[in-house]
């Protein structure tokens, strides 16, 4: 009940640190830092941290599975 309780809450966040971006999505923080190097998930850095605002993370996650359908 506590997992559902704070996935809801990350989900009306404005922006995520990579640590929920890889909670909500269910990837590895590794993973999720490499696509934030590489640019698949857009990022923003404020000093010295790392935010992904949600819906730049919504529309790039809808940009890549339309393009998963499409190969």
């Amino acid at each position: 009940m506590e997992e559902k309780k704070e996935h809801s809450s990350l989900a009306n966040k404005m922006a995520y640190r990579p640590a929920e971006v890889s909670q909500v999505l269910g990837l590895s923080l590794p993973l999720v830092y490499g696509m934030i190097r590489s640019g698949v998930i857009p990022s923003i850095r404020v000093n010295n941290s790392i935010i992904v605002p949600r819906q730049q993370l919504e529309e790039a996650l809808s940009e890549m599975v339309g393009q998963e359908i499409r190969a």
